[in-house]
């Protein structure tokens, strides 16, 4: 997997939509400036992209961060029930781990990239998902992804 790739499914996969070409050539200039993924999404999730605070409030513990992105990834409603032992719970609490060890930054790097990497049937679907919609964005920028297009990322 190329470097472009996996920015691409940060990107997609952090924020649910595709990048305009202007804000993926800046994440490719930063990127060959020497920037790493988990810099960007930390600095993303600071509140360096738009949509960042809407998305991802600084306001909300570890904790609810990583079940909030666990929710986006997989799918599931906003009404979720966090209650029951299931699959989904199991990756958020994984997920909180990470946060907790290494940032919000390289865990998200890290939940995103082992969501494309598992054969685990419970996240099949998710998967599927995120990688045709990490297709639709990449075929959008091949392009020439110049047009606001609903679902963009405005920058």
């Amino acid at each position: 997997m190329t470097t472009e790739t996996a920015a691409l499914r940060l990107i997609v996969g952090l924020f649910e939509a595709s990048p305009n070409q202007a804000m993926f050539s800046s994440v490719q200039a930063q990127l060959g400036h020497g920037a790493t993924l988990p810099e960007l999404a930390s600095a993303w999730l600071a509140g360096d992209l738009l949509q960042s605070p809407y998305y991802y409030p600084a306001t909300l513990s570890d904790y609810q961060f990583a079940g909030l992105l666990v929710q986006r990834l997989l799918g599931l409603g906003e009404d979720y029930d966090w209650g029951a032992a299931s699959d989904a719970v199991l990756a958020r609490d994984w997920l909180q781990q990470q946060v907790a060890s290494s940032g919000r930054g390289a865990a998200t790097v890290a939940a995103i990239e082992q969501l494309c990497s598992t054969d685990a049937p419970a996240f099949a679907a998710a998967r599927q998902h995120l990688l045709q919609q990490v297709t639709l964005a990449q075929d959008y920028l091949d392009s020439g992804g110049t047009a606001t297009a609903a679902g963009d990322l405005l920058l």
